[in-house]
C-alpha cells in the first residue's frame, strides 16, 4: 500500500515511476546523479550543498568547477556557475 501511496505522491509532483520496486529500493540511497542531458527536463536547478574533501575547501571547490563548466553548453552549467560567482 505505502508503494502505491509513494507513486501517487511522485506523480503530483510531475515524476513518473515505472518500476514501483525501484521506488522501494531508493529508500536506500543516500546520493542521486544525473549524467544524461535530458533527464531532468523541467524545474530549476540549483547548487543546494557543496561537499568537500581531502582538506579542499568550499570556494576552491566552487572556482574549479566554474572553470570546468565555462566551456562548456551544458544545460545544468548556469546553475554550477551561478554559485561559483557569488
Amino acid at each position: 500500500m505505502s508503494i502505491i501511496s509513494g507513486v501517487g505522491r511522485a506523480a503530483e509532483f510531475g515524476v513518473l515511476v515505472r518500476d514501483a520496486d525501484a521506488l522501494q529500493r531508493a529508500s536506500t540511497l543516500d546520493t542521486l546523479v544525473f549524467d544524461k542531458t535530458g533527464t531532468l527536463t523541467e524545474g530549476k536547478p540549483q547548487v543546494v550543498a557543496i561537499k568537500t574533501f581531502n582538506g579542499v575547501e568550499e570556494a576552491q571547490a566552487l572556482r574549479l568547477a566554474a572553470a570546468l563548466e565555462q566551456g562548456s553548453s551544458h544545460p545544468l552549467g548556469p546553475c554550477d556557475s551561478g554559485k561559483s560567482r557569488r
